[in-house]
């Protein structure tokens, strides 16, 4: 003797081996759009490395001026001082 009315799950009620299809369906979907996520990660990764680079060449070619600076100053004070006996001080 069976207690639980089924009275409406005839037509409705997956197979096992339907339900392990849906799942199967449902991860592959997922996994697709994992790959799609990754391929736009690894674009924007290769970006950001593009753009640091840029940015230390520019902090390279910068200190590189601020050195010729210096040097082109230091000279000026040696020259002030030694030619015409000037001594403007250091910083």
């Amino acid at each position: 003797m069976d207690l639980i009315d089924e009275t409406g799950f005839e037509l409705g009620m997956p197979t096992q081996v339907e339900t392990l299809q849906h799942q199967c369906h449902l991860l592959c979907n997922e996994n697709d759009q994992l790959h799609r996520e990754l391929a736009q990660a690894r674009r924007n990764i290769e970006k950001l490395v593009e753009i640091n680079q840029n940015l230390l060449a520019q902090v390279s070619a910068e200190s590189k001026r601020a050195n010729l600076a210096h040097v082109k100053h230091v000279t000026t004070m040696n020259r002030l001082r030694t030619e015409h006996s000037i001594d403007i001080g250091t910083w």
